[in-house]
């Protein structure tokens, strides 16, 4: 192994990366709290309960590495208060979540009913729970390496108790 391929905890680029996995940590962390609060936040706003039709699929296609992704944002139509609504979902699905004339549960914000959430479309939890998880595994892992680098620089600032200098 050469002297290179090895960086110490207690260098300064190991503390560097250290903090850096540390501060990553916690903005996934961030991350992931702000979009379950979110969720959450929806949820508590949208309480009336009804039925959508999907009407259609948005198609969405990028290129990645050269190859083509395509994915789809369902369009769900809906009525409340005498009016119809139509509105394409935030969320795209690889493939398809619904098919067109699916009947899907949907909850609106009976002040604003141009607001909703699909139950059936967990993505953004799954996000959020992943994002939390992920950034709560860096940090804990992040704070192990401190806690391991504090104790061989203990070890190594401790006398050795096999070698007395007096015998010099």
């Amino acid at each position: 192994m050469s002297r290179m391929s090895k960086v110490r905890m207690d260098s300064t680029a190991g503390k560097i990366i250290i903090a850096v996995f540390m501060i990553l940590g916690l903005f996934f962390m961030g991350i992931g709290i702000t979009t379950l609060n979110n969720n959450k936040a929806l949820e508590r706003r949208c309480t009336y309960k009804t039925e959508a039709t999907v009407v259609r699929n948005v198609e969405n296609v990028r290129k990645r590495n050269g190859r083509r992704i395509v994915s789809y944002a369902p369009v769900y139509a809906y009525s409340y208060g005498g009016r119809d609504y139509e509105k394409e979902s935030g969320y795209t699905f690889t493939p398809k979540q619904f098919e067109e004339g699916e009947t899907v549960e949907l909850y609106l914000d009976p002040d604003d009913p141009g607001i909703y959430y699909v139950p059936e479309e967990r993505g953004p939890d799954f996000f959020g729970t992943m994002m939390l998880i992920g950034g709560s595994a860096m940090f804990i892992v992040s704070l192990l390496l401190i806690l391991i680098g504090r104790s061989e620089r203990k070890r190594a600032e401790a006398p050795d108790p096999y070698f007395d200098e007096s015998e010099e």
